[in-house]
């Protein structure tokens, strides 16, 4: 008997030896996945990584591994050979056969997705809310009203146990609903609360808002609404009709639809310690004087009054005849021109909110009148904007490893030939290439006493007679006349690289809009408004995490893939109105 057993094990050894070295063995059996994974971790990993020792569970809640999915799972992506583009770092001859990350990326694959990844937390007793108590919480925050102004009938039936408060909570949030037309179906002062606090929380999430600089002028805030940025957003949470992706394609663009008792008397800007200007008294002008003179134009003004909506602003509603150019080129200074272009003040480049007139015009970050030359002058705070606002990003996001096919040694232009400056512009100049069609330009060349003059984007057809540029030019003076051409140079929060080439915005909506980072940004973004915790988007990516990182970053990647499930923002804010530690008296959670 004893012999027999011999012959057993040392068949054991043999068979398992040959499945670790034999590259060309076929292994399509489930039964021997997770013994010739750990086999491999036996042998070469748990001498210096003994928690590799340890079941698939702790593996999973501890953020080593993610079943079925070994490009996310950190202990694959270091793996020399995944090809993943994770870091593939392991100690010098240790590396895996392709047999070996095969072993390790078919256990993965066989994990069951029904452990939880989520390290056990719970709320101190003493800190744990009523459901009267969460309600009143998201009352608060939504309509700045205690829950027994704002929705009563929720308060009854949390009484009665038929809903709990979380579940108020999202209830309430569905009052504000929009119709076909964005207008709010049931028009009161508190769906009225939640449309405006909402649309605040929204602007907030974009830096840039002040059209008042040296290469713009304040009559801009009277045609152009700073923050309709965040009616793209407003639109999508409250209209069932408007799911996420529409905010990132289509040129439309939205305003605030307003009632008010009264006649609007007076003028959006007001310069400090001077009275409001009255709109009687001033006049929207555009073109060269002619004897003091100007042309005269009537665009609709950015209303005011209590928000009841968010609309699409009617195509062709404000076309402005003629802009002003004052610089013809990049390089002389020359006397104004008039420039007929009867442009759509309000129609965007694409892409939704990535091309719109006032995203654009804000984030151009150009001298007026200067046309893109694809080296100096090129849009590269809109593309920074992007990256930050969109996708809680800062540059570089790309590995050095990827930096280097970037770099011309040859170039005139210092930044194109350092490593170091690259990691940047590769990202950030190749996004801005979409952009390069358009420039800033004033309605007037001036103004007087009661003339208002604006500004806004000139967009420059592309020539039919040029080819796209697909390299990074140091100055091409018909760059801007060329067709769009750029690429999405990025790795994203999970250690995947993309390199493609984008011929549009609406392309590029498309690409961020399947992306993790943008629901998980999006996801940080509700949460902090929520519960006040700032979630660093580093936490993706570090090696071992706290159990309160841990559970943190599983909440946030539950409820980004609500969002990118459904399409609706308010499925990703149910899963963070529902969280144990939104439902905390101190916003934390402590171990079970």
């Amino acid at each position: 008997m004893k012999k027999l057993i011999l012959i057993s094990i040392c068949a054991t050894v043999a068979i398992c030896g040959y499945l670790l070295v034999n590259d060309d063995f076929d292994l399509t059996s489930d039964e021997y996945k997770p013994i010739n994974a750990k086999s491999v971790f036996k042998q070469k990993c748990i001498k210096c990584h003994s928690y590799l020792e340890k079941g698939d569970e702790y593996l999973i809640q501890m953020g080593y591994v993610k079943p079925k999915d070994p490009a996310r799972s950190m202990i694959f992506r270091y793996l020399k050979g995944a090809n993943v583009d994770g870091p593939e770092n392991m100690p010098p001859k240790h590396d895996f056969t392709n047999v070996e990350v095969n072993l390790i990326r078919d256990w993965i694959n066989s994990l069951n997705v029904r452990v939880s990844s989520h390290k056990k937390v719970t709320v101190a007793a003493e800190d744990e809310l009523s459901n009267r108590e969460v309600f009143n919480r998201c009352s608060l925050q939504f309509t700045n009203l205690p829950s027994s102004l704002s929705a009563k009938h929720l308060v009854e039936d949390i009484d009665k146990k038929l809903i709990t408060g979380s579940q108020a909570c999202v209830q309430l949030l569905e009052q504000a609903s929009l119709d076909e037309h964005g207008k709010l179906i049931n028009n009161n002062k508190v769906t009225q609360a939640i449309l405006l606090n909402f649309q605040k929380i929204h602007n907030n999430w974009f830096n840039e808002w002040n059209f008042f600089t040296s290469m713009s002028t304040w009559g801009t805030f009277e045609v152009l609404d700073p923050g309709s940025m965040g009616f793209f957003f407003t639109r999508s949470l409250f209209d069932k009709n408007h799911r996420i992706k529409s905010i990132f394609s289509g040129t439309d663009s939205y305003e605030g639809m307003r009632e008010s008792q009264h006649q609007q008397k007076y003028l959006q800007y007001k310069f400090k310690e001077e009275p409001r200007y009255k709109i009687d008294d001033y006049r929207f002008i555009y073109g060269l004087s002619i004897d003091g003179e100007y042309k005269k134009w009537s665009p609709s003004r950015v209303s005011s009054g209590t928000l009841i909506g968010v609309k699409k602003i009617a195509s062709g509603r404000d076309i402005l005849p003629i802009i002003v150019n004052s610089k013809d080129n990049q390089e002389e200074i020359k006397p104004a021109i008039e420039i007929e272009v009867n442009k759509d003040i309000h129609k965007g480049l694409g892409g939704g909110i990535l091309g719109s007139e006032n995203y654009v015009n804000l984030n151009l970050g150009q001298e007026l009148g200067k046309s893109m030359d694809g080296g100096k002058i090129i849009p590269r705070r809109w593309a920074k904007a992007v990256v930050k606002e969109l996708l809680c990003r800062e540059l570089p996001v790309i590995p050095v490893k990827r930096v280097r096919p970037f770099v011309q040694k040859s170039s005139s232009l210092s930044f194109r030939k350092k490593e170091s400056c690259m990691g940047c512009h590769a990202t950030m100049d190749n996004l801005a290439y979409l952009v390069r069609n358009v420039e800033q330009a004033y309605s007037a060349d001036a103004g007087g006493d009661g003339m208002i003059h604006s500004t806004h984007l000139r967009y420059h057809q592309p020539s039919t007679y040029l080819e796209e540029e697909k390299t990074a030019p140091d100055s091409d003076t018909n760059f801007h006349m060329r067709p769009a051409y750029g690429r999405f140079v990025y790795q994203d929060i999970y250690g995947k690289y993309h390199n493609k080439k984008v011929k549009n915005l609406d392309e590029l909506g498309s690409i961020i809009s399947d992306m993790d980072d943008f629901y998980l940004c999006t996801a940080k973004k509700y949460l902090n408004y929520l519960t006040g915790v700032d979630v660093s988007m580093s936490i993706f990516s570090l090696n071992s995490l706290s159990y309160k990182e841990q559970y943190f970053k599983d909440l946030l990647e539950q409820s980004a893939q609500q969002m990118k499930k459904s399409g609706d923002l308010k499925d990703g804010m149910r899963t963070l109105i529902k969280s144990r530690v939104y439902n905390s008296r101190k916003f934390d959670v402590i171990k079970e």
